[in-house]
């Protein structure tokens, strides 16, 4: 996996543990990353939009 990329050679510890990676995965979002936010208002000290 990083042998062609990058040129090294992992240890059987890094490869199982990036194996595992996608195991420990759970298709449930935590509530608050889902929450709706309030966008932050422009106010005087607001710099103004850069056209370029």
């Amino acid at each position: 996996m990083a042998r062609h990329p990058l040129g090294l050679t992992l240890t059987s510890e890094q490869n199982a543990s990036i194996v595992a990676f996608p195991g420990s995965l759970t298709d449930e979002a935590d509530p608050v990353y889902s929450e709706r936010t309030t966008p932050a208002t422009s106010g005087p000290d607001t710099p103004a939009p850069n056209p370029s």
